[in-house]
């Protein structure tokens, strides 16, 4: 539990690591590609703002998903963090079906003057920051099963994505292919939908009380069965509520147990499902 909690805080600094980096990243890249003519730059300097949206975000939604149970929200607040998942994925989506007409538009106009070295360099440079930090955010994520911190961290892969495409694009355009650095914009604008489609369907997902699967329930309902005894677990449901599972089990118990040796039961079959079953926050046990 203090593993858990230490990888928590971790993730919650990352973000604003995360934060800091994009809004660099941004003004970074923003001046950069502006004084260069990089088309595709520019418009990866403005994915990296809604970086920032997105880290400003989590940062506030894992506050909130932190948050305990109260009378009015009995589950918690975990699933705070898939209201954030969708907020990200809607602003992504919007923001880049203006910038897949920019792009459009430029190649439509035949406005698109061919970009400097200087434009590689910030590229290659964005690449291999955007990389490092998405390393980092996967980690976390796979620690504690924060959507929201996926999500983040999709964002920085992504990132890490438009800027090796922009390389390739001017390396391509000082080539003569000039029509290269607009493309490559389109590029990037179909990746980010698709992204954004992603974290949009995650997100719908993770609000509609997901199932953790047949593999994950299988475990719970085996672990169960070894500790409350062969034949004793009649049904397991589960759900994803933020980063936690909750899991409803229905045990069939001998008529002639007393009520303390049931409950003793029951208080190990909950012991040994949070620390063996990894993310499981509360096991409701229902006697059939």
């Amino acid at each position: 539990m203090e593993d858990n909690e230490k990888c928590v805080r971790c993730a919650y600094n990352l973000t604003w690591f995360g934060l800091f980096d994009s809004l660099f990243l941004a003004l970074f890249k923003g001046v950069i590609g502006l004084t260069t003519h990089s088309r595709a730059l520019t418009i990866s300097a403005v994915y990296s703002l809604h970086d920032v949206i997105s880290a400003l975000t989590i940062i506030f939604g894992m506050k909130a998903a932190e948050a305990p149970a109260d009378s009015e929200h009995p589950y918690g607040h975990g699933g705070m963090e898939n209201v954030v998942s969708l907020i990200t994925g809607l602003i992504i989506f919007t923001a880049t079906v203006f910038l897949l007409g920019d792009a459009v538009w430029a190649i439509a106009t035949e406005k698109y003057p061919q970009p400097h070295w200087t434009a590689a360099v910030a590229a290659l440079i964005a690449l291999l920051v955007e990389e490092t930090i998405y390393r980092y955010n996967i980690c976390a994520y796979r620690k504690i099963n924060s959507p929201a911190i996926l999500t983040h961290a999709l964002h920085h892969r992504a990132d890490a994505i438009s800027s090796f495409v922009v390389v390739l694009a001017i390396i391509g355009a000082k080539m003569g292919f000039h029509i290269l650095d607009p493309i490559a914009a389109i590029l990037e604008a179909v990746h980010l939908l698709i992204l954004s489609a992603e974290i949009l369907h995650k997100a719908s997902l993770g609000l509609m009380d997901r199932s953790p699967g047949k593999t994950k329930l299988d475990a719970i309902g085996e672990l169960a069965d070894r500790i409350a005894g062969t034949g004793r677990v009649s049904g397991v449901k589960a759900r994803q509520v933020g980063r936690g599972l909750w899991v409803d089990l229905h045990l069939r118990l001998p008529e002639e147990l007393s009520m303390r040796e049931a409950q003793a039961v029951s208080g190990r079959v909950r012991g040994a499902l949070r620390n063996r079953i990894k993310n499981v926050d509360n096991v409701n046990v229902i006697y059939d």
